[in-house]
């Protein structure tokens, strides 16, 4: 897996990022961290919305990879957002993730989330996101998400 950052985008999102900067940044991935949402598309029923289909889609068919040629890991938030709403989607979501190694959420994750809210990085309504990327950062791993960053920040690629 190939993750791209194109600069052109990060200087929409942050201004303040060099302007003379004109590159594009691709590197070879081994670790990924799967958040909450990417477990959800893999394991929901069939969405007849063309985006969320799509999506499902694309994650269907990198999960075995993610399995066999990736070091994936989850975190305790995902465990834990993984076993709630209903009880037969929450069991197929747990029973998806049991193979992936579980991170603890440690003060320095905590501290780097506190500081992306408190930067308006994510919304301070929903601090658990913040969080994942936090638990991600902290270890130099890929953070994969299908719904907190924006697409056009950051493309992986198969």
């Amino acid at each position: 897996m190939r993750l791209r950052l194109d600069a052109n985008c990060l200087r929409e999102k942050f201004p303040e990022f060099d302007r003379q900067l004109d590159v594009h940044y691709t590197f070879e991935v081994r670790n990924v961290y799967i958040e909450t949402t990417v477990v959800s598309y893999f394991t929901a029923r069939p969405s007849r919305d063309v985006v969320v289909a799509a999506r499902q889609e694309s994650t269907r068919e990198l999960w075995p990879r993610l399995l066999g040629e990736y070091d994936s890991y989850i975190s305790v938030l995902v465990r834990e957002e993984a076993s709630k709403g209903d009880d037969e989607q929450a069991a197929l979501r747990i029973q998806a993730i049991t193979e992936f190694t579980t991170l603890d959420t440690d003060a320095t994750a905590s501290a780097l989330a506190l500081k992306i809210v408190e930067g308006h990085g994510i919304p301070a309504e929903y601090p658990e996101d913040a969080l994942h990327i936090a638990v991600a950062a902290v270890k130099a791993w890929i953070f994969w998400s299908l719904g907190i960053l924006p697409t056009s920040t950051i493309q992986l690629h198969a």
